[in-house]
């Protein structure tokens, strides 16, 4: 991703907190005694720690988007960081501009404002 990002912890992250939520705890100890006991670089850290809450956070999510289309809206950087992950558990998703849509969600929300005023 970036400088002070770790692609392959993030990854080992997220598989664990999709396939194994319940170790959430645990898992985030052994970062913290990794880090302490073994000199885990932070970079490492901080990416296997957002792939494991990611990851968890997808499990949480799996029933709501089964035979759905995922379209992720935000920020270019995050979006690309949950598409990664979506990708890792083996999922697709795509993005859209995040500008259009508010613009198109306004435009919408005007326009149905005009309609209930005629």
């Amino acid at each position: 991703m970036s400088d002070g990002w770790d692609d392959s912890a993030f990854i080992e992250g997220v598989r664990c907190g999709y396939d194994a939520p319940h170790r959430l705890t645990a898992e985030m100890f052994s970062i913290r005694a990794a880090s302490l006991l073994d000199g885990l670089a932070g970079q490492k850290a901080k990416s296997r720690l957002s792939g494991l809450l990611m990851g968890v956070e997808l499990q949480g999510a799996h029933d709501l988007w089964l035979d759905q289309e995922l379209v992720l809206i935000g920020e270019d950087t995050l979006c690309q960081i949950y598409l990664q992950a979506i990708d890792t558990i083996g999922w697709q998703a795509k993005k859209v501009d995040a500008s259009a849509m508010t613009i198109a969600g306004l435009t919408a929300a005007y326009d149905c404002l005009e309609g209930a005023r005629t």
